[in-house]
């Protein structure tokens, strides 16, 4: 598997999910979910079929996988 096959197929919400994040519903919309592990915010949100993150507290902390 190469890179851009990677990028299409890790789930970064359930990798977010199986290292104890988990959603915050009211301030998730349909176009972009809202992770936090208490400390962090992990936002993710998808272009293109890839998903992205941005963490809320680091600009720089940004990307697909």
């Amino acid at each position: 598997m190469n890179y851009s096959e990677l990028k299409y197929n890790v789930d970064l919400e359930g990798f977010l999910i199986d290292h104890g994040y988990t959603i915050k519903k009211e301030k998730s919309s349909r176009r972009s979910r809202v992770y936090t592990n208490g400390s962090e915010h992990i936002i993710v949100t998808q272009k293109n079929r890839i998903k992205l993150y941005f963490c809320a507290e680091n600009s720089v902390d940004r990307g697909s996988i």
